[in-house]
């Protein structure tokens, strides 16, 4: 969200493109939710006005830690909002290393918008075994694909074991950070994935359906 005076001293569309940014917010107090949203315009393609009720708004301080920006945009996206506007430009850009978390983020989405933009709220349960209640797991779904989002809200180290009914498929599921393949364990009651988070620290999974 860039909340600068709009002047010479606002950055140009580049900078946030350079970033693999793809909206930019103004507030704006005569709409809902406070806020105007559009795309960055292009060479080819003018700005397009998009919902900003669909997007989660994170803020960001100069001192907020980059593994926070990293965890809360992706459990965003765990939580079924379309998007994510960092609030606001002129903190994030005092602060290279929620920038960066940022930037990656934005990176990851934009390349591959086609899997991300679909995704709605699922129905699939996820049964969380771990020494602290503050995990987030939740699924988000399209025609196409399902996403595992997972978190670690603590500041400690967490060994977590996931729970998925029968019918969720158990290979092979992808690390959208890393491209890693990664495989659940067949079980009695439907697979399972077992994996030690470091302090909020998040995994996000994909498969494809039509690997079931």
């Amino acid at each position: 969200m860039d909340d600068r005076p709009a002047d010479g001293r606002r950055s140009p569309f580049e900078e946030f493109k350079k970033l693999r940014f793809n909206v930019v917010a103004r507030r704006d107090d005569t709409v809902f939710p406070g806020y105007l949203v559009a795309t960055i315009p292009t060479a080819t393609a003018p700005p397009v006005l998009i919902p900003g009720g669909s997007l989660h708004v994170l803020r960001v301080e100069v001192t907020t830690p980059g593994d926070r920006v990293r965890r809360d945009a992706w459990v965003a996206i765990g939580r079924a909002f379309r998007g994510v506007l960092f609030d606001d430009w002129a903190r994030l850009r005092q602060n290279p290393e929620a920038l960066e978390a940022a930037a990656t983020f934005a990176d990851i989405v934009t390349r591959n918008a086609n899997l991300f933009a679909p995704l709605s709220g699922s129905s699939r349960a996820v049964r969380v075994s771990a020494a602290t209640p503050d995990i987030f797991a939740r699924f988000v779904e399209s025609n196409d694909a399902i996403v595992l989002v997972a978190a670690n809200y603590t500041d400690a180290e967490q060994r977590v074991t996931l729970k998925f009914d029968a019918d969720l498929p158990e290979a092979v599921w992808q690390n959208m950070e890393t491209g890693g393949a990664v495989n659940f364990v067949a079980g009695p009651d439907g697979p399972t994935y077992t994996r030690t988070f470091p302090p909020h620290d998040v995994v996000v999974l994909t498969i494809r359906k039509q690997y079931k």
